[in-house]
């Protein structure tokens, strides 16, 4: 790139101290567009030279706005504007020569078009952002610099994974959608995997469909190369049983087919293969936040790498091969491509086809699904996705880059909890115990798959990869349709509620099982301020204790299969079967029952009590044993001992085991309140800490005590007894949270 033609301006602290703006009308409603003098003779070194005129947005459609990475501020170079030397970063400085190259003569730039110096100039332009991409004739995406070399690289895998496409079985549906697209298109119905190579004409037809449907089509004919390559009948671990019979007659066209696209991937798509993809995606410019709505916005999109033009449709299939490619364990390991990376991607072009939709999405479920993104100013997290949300500006009606944070993140609480009536929103946290006021700016805040499904009341992406694993929840109503009574005192909320309980102890969370030390035990050796165990104000009895346990571990399930005796017979044997190493014949439950002994019985729970027995106990021993053997259990003054057949049980393991991993996943701890309450507690709480009813809060809240008497925030709970609006609170208390 001929960056020479700018000249480096050392020690510019502000990039707009050179130019002086006049005010925008905002009764016109204007905009500033840069308008761009031709080169001289076609002269790529002629003197950059342009202008900035002042355009009504309503009347104003016959320019491009540009989107591009700002670079480093202490970089900078000069261009003429208005015959006043201007400083600009290197990487605009760049794009807007690549723009006049192409004959893009009236461009729309942040950085030149913004008075950046004047803050309420920058808050006013941030509610406009949305319109002025959309009203562009087309949004032009300069990525970075970008060698010739590479660029043909990257193009020539993206014909190569199109190609693999072709590989699939004509009966496909993605196939028969692709020939009846050339049917219309008048490729007289010839199907792409007649041949090995496919034409320009269908790989661009290609690009038309649907990209789920891509990947789909993908993962079959990866599926088809994994069979292939194992011979040996097995299940595949990602899709499951596989018909491909490689000895069978009637399936040699497949196989030739199958032999044919594993031969394509090992010449073109394997290792080294990967590595223009590396490149892209280190732009620095995909790891911006405003590019999410400019390229959402975009009528049209066309994106420069370097000097050379890319479809936007390539990147983001290829991105999504790579990550399929991963998923089979095809795609090496001699490049690696940020899977982060190429889930930013993918989710660009989510949000591109809700906007064609007019699907907009909450502003929570944006931040969720951008927390890859950067930003120079932490405000901007939440400004540069105002345009893509309903309630965006709902929440944050006036952007500001001049209050402190706390204070706009605090004005966006108060208002979420008069719109919504709702506590929630700071209950259902991802971060650690803090403030009522949560900080709308950090990513980290709505990183919680389980806490975003019940926030958004629908199933993001995210959310719907956490039910396959097993973290979601039910709804809960704990106060039935009482509405939050909130009084701001200063930084402090007083909320109508009332603290009803305290966690007595806790057990270790799913994931901290295979810790050598429990991470939040050691009474005073391990996790920094976890307290002792507290003293019981009501005592239970084992049998009562494991009524308790079969409560907590159903909970969430609205249509119990099995009741508590079958339930906790059912995941007895489950456990002992592994413990005895007894072999099962399904191999799902033996390893689910395998992953709760391993729970039950790691070093977190070795302390972790209910009742007066340990956990373990309850749930693996009998009455007077202390190693795996058959159950008794109390119904009534009657102790009963039932023998079930493992044919007979097989169903009802799977189904105990089911349900107790799905609790398990979520995250949480099992543990027992003071009063004798058996419950899920979010995974920072700890002995000691209070549990409180509040107006407005769908769930028991964790809270814990400061030395002033105000309560920091420490997550939900999900206690059998309190989801239902089983116990009233009382009007005239209240909890001050700080």
């Amino acid at each position: 790139m001929p960056r020479q033609l700018f000249r480096e301006i050392p020690q510019v602290a502000n990039q707009a101290s050179s130019l002086s703006y006049e005010p925008l009308s905002t009764e016109k409603n204007d905009i500033r567009i840069l308008v761009i003098e031709p080169r001289e003779n076609h002269d790529d070194s002629s003197e950059f030279r342009c202008r900035l005129e002042h355009v009504p947005l309503a009347l104003s459609s016959n320019y491009v706005a540009l989107s591009y990475c700002w670079g480093p501020p202490n970089s900078v170079a000069s261009i003429r504007i208005d015959g006043q030397v201007h400083a600009v970063q290197p990487s605009l400085a760049c794009a807007l020569i690549e723009l006049r190259r192409r004959r893009h003569l009236r461009v729309w730039a942040d950085a030149i078009c913004i008075n950046q110096s004047d803050a309420e100039e920058r808050s006013q332009q941030v509610l406009r952002m949305a319109a002025i991409y959309r009203s562009a004739t087309s949004v032009v995406a300069w990525i970075g610099d970008g060698d010739d070399e590479d660029v043909a690289s990257f193009l020539a895998l993206a014909k190569n994974v199109k190609t693999l496409l072709g590989f699939n079985n004509d009966n496909d549906l993605f196939q028969r959608r692709l020939t009846s697209m050339q049917v219309h298109k008048g490729h007289g119905g010839k199907s792409p995997s007649e041949t090995a190579l496919m034409s320009k004409q269908q790989q661009k037809l290609l690009g038309t469909l649907d990209p789920k449907m891509q990947r789909g089509a993908l993962c079959r004919v990866l599926r088809g190369v994994h069979k292939f390559r194992n011979p040996k009948p097995q299940i595949d671990p990602v899709l499951g049983p596989d018909p491909l019979d490689l000895w069978s007659e009637k399936n040699k066209p497949r196989v030739q087919h199958t032999r044919d696209a594993d031969r394509h991937i090992q010449d073109h798509l394997s290792d080294g293969h990967w590595l223009a993809l590396a490149r892209l995606l280190d732009c620095e410019y995909w790891g911006r936040v405003w590019i999410i709505q400019e390229l959402a916005m975009a009528n049209q999109l066309e994106v420069i790498w370097g000097r050379s033009a890319i479809p936007y449709t390539d990147i983001v299939a290829v991105a999504n091969a790579y990550r399929v490619f991963c998923v089979f364990g095809m795609a090496g390991s001699g490049v690696a491509v940020s899977e982060t990376a190429c889930r930013h991607v993918a989710n660009l072009q989510q949000f591109e086809q809700m906007q064609r939709r007019l699907e907009p999405m909450p502003l929570i479920s944006a931040l969720q699904a951008t927390a890859y993104a950067c930003s120079t100013d932490v405000r901007d997290k939440v400004y540069g996705l105002m345009g893509l949300t309903y309630d965006g500006s709902i929440i944050f009606p006036t952007p500001s880059y001049k209050r402190p944070v706390w204070d706009i993140n605090a004005d966006a609480m108060m208002r979420i909890i008069q719109l919504r009536h709702t506590l929630d929103y700071f209950v259902f946290r991802s971060t650690g115990p803090g403030s009522w006021c949560i900080n709308w700016f950090d990513p980290r805040t709505w990183s919680d798959a389980r806490a975003m499904q019940h926030l958004t009341k629908k199933n993001t992406p995210e959310a719907t990869a956490a039910k396959s694993k097993g973290t979601t929840t039910a709804r809960w109503n704990a106060t039935g349709s009482k509405r939050p009574r909130v009084v701001l005192d200063g930084r402090r909320l007083r909320v109508a509620g009332e603290v009803i309980d305290t966690v007595r102890d806790c057990s270790a969370t799913f994931e901290e099982r295979k810790a050598k030390k429990s991470p939040h035990r050691g009474r005073g050796k391990g996790k920094k301020g976890w307290k002792r165990r507290q003293d019981r104000s009501k005592t239970i009895s084992p049998n009562e204790a494991r009524d308790r346990i079969y409560g907590a571990l159903t909970v969430a399930n609205q249509r119990l299969l099995l009741e508590r005796n079958e339930f906790l017979y059912a995941l007895y044997y489950a456990l002992k079967a592994v413990g005895d190493k007894v072999s099962m014949k399904d191999k799902e439950t033996s390893a689910g029952a395998k992953e709760i002994r391993e729970w039950l019985l790691c070093d977190g729970n070795a302390e972790f009590s209910i009742g007066n027995e340990w956990l373990s106990t309850l749930l693996t021993t009998s009455k007077n044993e202390t190693s795996f053997s058959e159950p008794f259990f109390l119904l009534g003054d009657k102790v009963c001992r039932r023998v079930f057949h493992y044919e007979v049980m097989k169903s009802g393991m799977r189904s105990a085991v089911k349900e107790t991993l799905e609790m398990l996943r979520m995250g949480m701890r099992m543990g027992e309140t003071t009063g004798g309450r058996v419950g899920w507690f979010a995974k920072e709480a700890m002995p000691g800490d209070a549990i409180a009813l509040m107006h407005g809060c769908s769930v028991p809240v964790v809270l814990r005590k400061q030395e002033d008497g105000t309560y920091i925030v420490v997550g939900d709970s999900i206690i059998p007894g309190l989801m239902h609006s089983e116990k009233d609170i009382k009007a005239k208390h209240e909890v001050i949270l700080c």
